[in-house]
């Protein structure tokens, strides 16, 4: 399995986009995926440090042709500049890059990247996920994922994408590197006194907010704190920022780090922006302070501040070195460090890495197993029938209140003798679909579906198969199944059908049937 990433790094982007691509690519590498990345030649990218890591860096160079657009152009999309090239010639060179092999996922990560661009370059590649932040552009993907926490996130994405396109949305899905995950079982919440507040404001800092910060940790003259200070590989400020601390033995730099989360481990508070460190921070329970260093960190600081998992103290033209100084010396002597702290660990588990390989990595020879659905499956199972093509493909194709789908979830789990319903997951604990069994006079009809992740990869037959064997290994005689499929639902006939189903008309659907005892999907 080939994956590609098309991500930049630069001064104005920062290094944000390639480190979350870098994270999901070394999970990729670790299930056995061939992973390589399409990089622009930008002032500030970290094309070196992306082959450090031991991936194929393959470099888009400046194009000396004509540019499709012209002087005035706004590009299309609000940061298209940042880009420095019209998204045409980049298509074109991404597309050069692609024809090298056969790719079977196109990871796009880049805010001047939209619709226009994913058309022209998804037929060289099997899919397409696109990786968002800002839900301010349209799509042309299979898979998009926004990890964040936005009000609203399921519906602001609804005129964007084509309805058939799968949305992993939430902090559930954010791409940690694996210590997150492991440290969070090992991390009890902070009980105070704090007493170490690290500092990390991205790879560049174009906006030298770490010396605002040391300048106001000064201020405080706090002799009994520590400030963690951590420089990036792209910090033009790290000379003026270490002379702010001369003499001071309790600010200790910190610089070339592999990962952050020892130093969050170890630390009571955190002092950042309100990009992806704001769930690394959240997986080991470390509250924080945040400053938004552009427009598209101020919907996640709103929310984080709104649900108390961080204080955002404004942007960062807004903060100065007295207020920044206020705001320390309040959570030093006067913040819940422990209810803090507890709130913010439950918010993710640090999994979402995980999560999103398995999504991609779904295939024919993916084990599965199956479960009995639970009240805590409601949402899941609401989203799934709601589904558009569920609905489509179901004898009543209306939409499903969620009342209405409440009572009947309620009502199917106290029938256990007639009806079961079962959620269908990978060994990883990643739901792929449901099937349902509900006992009628002609025996045991199935309904299934899968979800939009598992589509177009072959899943549907395993997808019954592993209920039924589940179902008949509990059963106390043999069970005849039936199932219903509308004339044109020709996926959920070829599923039936390659389980060995015999095939019946009946008026404008048609039936099969099989039963446990005569070796049928068995």
């Amino acid at each position: 399995m080939r994956v590609c990433f098309r991500v930049d790094a630069s001064f104005q982007i920062g290094s944000g986009h390639v480190a979350r691509c870098k994270t999901l690519a070394n999970e990729l590498r670790n299930r056995g995926v061939d992973c390589h990345f399409l990089c622009r030649d930008l002032a500030g990218n970290i094309i070196e440090s992306i082959s450090r890591d031991g991936f194929t860096v393959m470099t888009l160079l400046d194009d000396t042709g004509t540019s499709v657009c012209g002087p005035d152009d706004d590009y299309g999309v609000p940061h298209g500049a940042w880009l420095e090239t019209d998204w045409m010639t980049d298509a074109h060179q991404t597309i050069e890059r692609l024809k090298v092999a056969e790719t079977d996922w196109l990871v796009v990560d880049h805010y001047a990247l939209d619709a226009r661009w994913e058309t022209h370059v998804r037929p060289y590649v099997r899919k397409v996920m696109v990786i968002d932040d800002l839900a301010d552009r349209k799509h042309a993907c299979d898979i998009l994922l926004d990890q964040n926490l936005v009000p609203d996130t399921e519906l602001r994405y609804r005129r964007l994408i084509s309805p058939h396109c799968a949305r992993l949305i939430g902090p559930q899905y954010a791409l940690l590197k694996s210590a997150y995950g492991a440290l969070r079982l090992r991390t009890p919440p902070r009980l105070g006194p704090v007493r170490r507040i690290l500092v990390y404001f991205g790879g560049a800092d174009l906006h030298n907010m770490t010396g605002l910060a040391v300048k106001a940790f000064n201020a405080m003259q706090r002799d009994d704190v520590t400030l963690d200070v951590v420089l990036g590989e792209q910090c033009i400020h790290a000379d003026s920022v270490r002379a702010l601390a001369h003499g001071r033995t309790n600010v200790v730099f910190h610089e070339a780090l592999s990962s952050l989360a020892p130093l969050m481990l170890k630390a009571d508070v955190a002092l950042g922006a309100a990009g992806l460190t704001s769930w690394e921070r959240c997986c080991l329970g470390l509250p924080s302070l945040v400053i938004t260093l552009a427009a598209n960190q101020k919907n996640n600081a709103t929310e984080l501040d709104r649900q108390g998992l961080a204080r955002w103290l404004g942007d960062f033209s807004d903060v100065s070195v007295q207020s920044l100084t206020d705001s320390l010396r309040d959570v030093i002597d006067g913040a819940d460090i422990e209810q803090w702290s507890r709130m913010c660990l439950n918010v993710l588990d640090g999994q979402g890495t995980g999560r999103v390989a398995s999504i991609l990595t779904l295939d024919i020879n993916t084990s599965l197993r199956c479960r009995l659905a639970q009240v805590s499956d409601e949402r899941l199972l609401l989203r799934w029938v709601n589904d558009p093509t569920v609905r489509t493909q179901s004898f009543t194709t209306a939409k499903i209140t969620a009342e209405g789908h409440r009572r009947w979830f309620y009502q199917r789990l106290r029938q256990h003798e007639a009806c079961r319903i079962y959620i269908v997951e990978t060994n990883e604990a990643l739901p792929v679909g449901q099937v349902r069994f509900d006992c009628t006079q002609e025996g045991w009809e199935i309904d299934f579906s899968l979800d939009q992740i598992a589509r177009g990869r072959r899943l549907g037959s395993q997808l019954l198969k592993t209920a039924i064997s589940k179902f008949t290994r509990g059963a106390k005689a043999h069970a005849n199944f039936l199932g219903r499929v509308k004339l044109d639902n020709a996926s959920s006939q070829g599923v039936f059908a390659r389980l060995g189903f015999e095939r019946s008309s009946r008026g404008d659907h048609i039936v099969y049937r099989s039963s446990s005892c005569e070796g049928a999907v068995m």
